[in-house]
């Protein structure tokens, strides 16, 4: 019997994986150590990439929370002032330091303040002492502050995740500085340690705050400054 040369012989297995030739399985070769270390290395840098990146909004985030929100207390201390013609002094809040700067006061934004500002909204934080609204005596809200640290001070935007405090400074808190003296003319004295030179700001109030992530590297390279003040456009 003839057999066409087209014709397969259906007792002989058809062989497609190539072993017949001594090839072995074709594309069911396992990764190598080096292949593997290879892959890690490039999720690890993929990862690194990520988390930088998230760090970096994190800190933009942060520094644009923070500058928003100096001007805000600016704006609702001008306000105190247009319905109650006086800035706060030592007799109204005692127990808050202050800084005397060419005749205006400076005091921490500390809860003492943060009453006085807020109204009756900063009882829901800590208890109003006897007397303090008589500063405030139509309770009105100036402005809602979003975070406090265990004693009812404002903080900035980093509030409790750094505290790197400055020379006798509560950390991440902010500083008011009124126009006491009435000349419309505000000069901002920075720690000494620091070598800040004063600064002649033409505004009856401003407030400022530390950066605590602050190095001076980046600062040299146009990173943001050591300090964030209300009257930086």
């Amino acid at each position: 019997m003839t057999t066409s040369i087209f014709q397969t012989d259906v007792r002989t297995p058809l062989v497609t994986d190539g072993s017949r030739f001594g090839l072995g399985a074709v594309g069911r070769r396992a990764f190598t150590l080096v292949e593997l270390l290879l892959v890690i290395s490039i999720i690890s840098i993929i990862l690194g990439m990520l988390v930088s990146t998230v760090r970096a909004v994190r800190r933009f985030s942060r520094q644009t929370i923070t500058c928003g929100e100096i001007k805000n207390i600016e704006a609702a201390w001008k306000q105190f002032y247009a319905h109650y013609q006086y800035w706060p002094n030592a007799e109204m809040i005692g127990d808050v330091p202050r800084t005397d700067v060419n005749g205006d006061a400076q005091y921490e934004l500390l809860a003492p303040l943060a009453r006085m500002l807020e109204g009756s909204n900063i009882t829901s934080i800590v208890e109003i002492p006897a007397g303090i609204t008589t500063y405030n005596a139509d309770k009105i809200a100036f402005l809602e502050l979003a975070r406090f640290n265990a004693q009812a001070d404002p903080v900035n935007a980093w509030g409790r995740d750094r505290t790197i405090p400055l020379a006798g400074k509560t950390p991440n808190t902010y500083v008011v500085i009124f126009d006491s003296n009435g000349d419309n003319q505000i000069t901002v004295h920075f720690p000494s340690e620091f070598g800040v030179p004063a600064t002649n700001i033409f505004r009856s109030v401003v407030v400022w705050t530390e950066n605590p992530e602050y190095s001076v590297g980046a600062a040299a390279d146009g990173g943001p400054p050591r300090y964030f003040g209300s009257w930086v456009e």
